[in-house]
């Protein structure tokens, strides 16, 4: 029998939870213009945050954002006690960010418009987003 080799992809499409509530916190040097109603498919694995979860950017540009999904969203949960996972995935030490690694192809709903004028008052924009399946689903 031939060994595989773990990596991040494997990882994510191992579903083992479905979850609301979830957020995930990006920061950019643009302003994004998101508009209700469009449809986001991502493209790569993404790490979101269980509600307590603690996580900061590890960039520092000028516009943060801040996505909620209101409803399930299904993805792996990341087991921090196996270190094999851990380190794959990067993130020794990292239990206070208790992350859903989510597999690429997630699409969104976007729920609400981008508000420019968050960044200034707030230093973020609030995003609301449903999660509608992966892409090549039925």
């Amino acid at each position: 029998m031939e060994a595989t080799m773990l990596n991040k992809e494997m990882i994510a499409k191992d579903i083992n939870c479905k979850m609301s509530g979830l957020g995930r916190i990006i920061e950019t040097d643009f302003l994004i213009d998101y508009v209700e109603g469009e449809i986001i498919t991502i493209e790569r694995e993404e790490s979101w945050l269980i509600p307590g979860g603690h996580f900061i950017p590890e960039n520092n540009y000028e516009y943060s954002y801040s996505f909620t999904c209101i409803n399930e969203l299904e993805g792996h949960k990341i087991d921090y006690t196996n270190e094999d996972e851990a380190w794959i995935l990067g993130c020794e030490d990292c239990e206070h960010e208790q992350e859903v690694l989510i597999p690429a192809g997630a699409m969104y709903r976007v729920l609400n418009n981008s508000c420019h004028e968050n960044q200034e008052d707030m230093g973020f924009d609030e995003i609301q987003l449903e999660f509608l399946g992966f892409k090549g689903e039925n």
